[in-house]
């Protein structure tokens, strides 16, 4: 009796490898390069470790830009309006001018300045007016629109506790004119 293997249901796969193919007259050197692609094929899209790197990196710029810019709003700029300010100030309408504190919201665009004084000339030392001006408080609120076109406008603007001391002098002029830029004399003659 012969021994007969009984068939396989599932069918029989080969496990040798396959014979190479003969080349039919190629070369099989290995410095032979591949056809040049096409001039039609696309290149492949970044991966996506690269799209997520370059996104990351923009997020991570905008986040530094954006602290930095609440940083000088809320530090940078109401020191340089308390020191700059005021001494263009001084220097323009020749009185000491004083401003107790600043303060600026970079969010809402919103300055406060507090304690403001304007007192007396300084070329002057018979001016006994002291101080001319004065306010507790000075918001002013800009439009964040004007900004971008290069223009500042004050959307509002609120003075507490403002406070003048006009006096009207000899030769028929306010103290407060000198406050006022030089538009010659009968501008300043009320």
């Amino acid at each position: 009796m012969s021994k007969t293997t009984p068939p396989d249901p599932f069918g029989a796969i080969s496990i040798t490898p396959p014979d190479p193919p003969a080349s039919a007259g190629r070369k099989t050197d290995s410095s032979m390069r591949p056809p040049p692609a096409p001039p039609f094929s696309r290149k492949a899209p970044p991966s996506k470790s690269k799209r997520s790197f370059s996104l990351s990196l923009v997020l991570t710029l905008l986040g530094v830009v954006f602290t930095l810019y609440l940083a000088c709003g809320a530090f940078v700029l109401p020191y340089l309006i308390k020191s700059v300010l005021t001494q263009s100030l001084i220097r323009r309408l020749d009185r000491p001018v004083t401003i107790g504190q600043a303060t600026f919201n970079p969010l809402t665009l919103r300055l406060t300045l507090t304690n403001g004084i304007v007192g007396p000339r300084l070329s002057d030392p018979a001016d006994k007016v002291d101080p001319i001006l004065s306010f507790s408080s000075l918001t002013v609120d800009l439009e964040s629109l004007s900004l971008v076109r290069g223009a500042v406008i004050c959307q509002e603007l609120t003075l507490n506790q403002p406070f003048l001391h006009l006096v009207h002098d000899r030769q028929n002029l306010y103290n407060l004119t000198t406050l006022l830029p030089d538009m010659g004399q009968d501008v300043r003659r009320l």
